[in-house]
């Protein structure tokens, strides 16, 4: 997922296995060290926030089985101070492998 604008309409993810990357620029009045925010069940809380780069890109993995068993969880973005936050972005994340290619290409360090 790569956005720099806010939408009304959901975000769709599509991945294979159980990892996703989320990758993205925060959007136009955010910026360094503002943070990326996943409220992964709904309830408001985020479980997941992540801080963004001297350029204002994010990257947040995470464990498919973290999210709702409808795939469905919501975005915001939030100034360092906290003074300033973004609406909601809802995101749509769809499975549509169980198997993931990627896993099988050898790593070497």
């Amino acid at each position: 997922m790569k956005k720099n604008y806010m939408s009304d309409s959901p975000e769709i993810i599509r991945y294979r296995g159980d990892q996703i990357v989320m990758i993205g620029q925060v959007p136009n009045g955010f910026g360094p060290g503002d943070l990326a925010c996943l409220d992964l069940d709904g309830n408001g809380k985020f479980e997941r926030q992540v801080c963004a780069d001297k350029e204002g890109l994010y990257t947040i993995a995470l464990d498919a089985k973290q999210l709702p068993h409808n795939g469905k969880f919501s975005m915001s973005f939030h100034s360092e101070n906290g003074r300033k936050k973004s609406e909601k972005v809802p995101i749509h994340a769809i499975q549509e492998d169980l198997y993931n290619p990627a896993c099988e290409v050898p790593v070497v360090f």
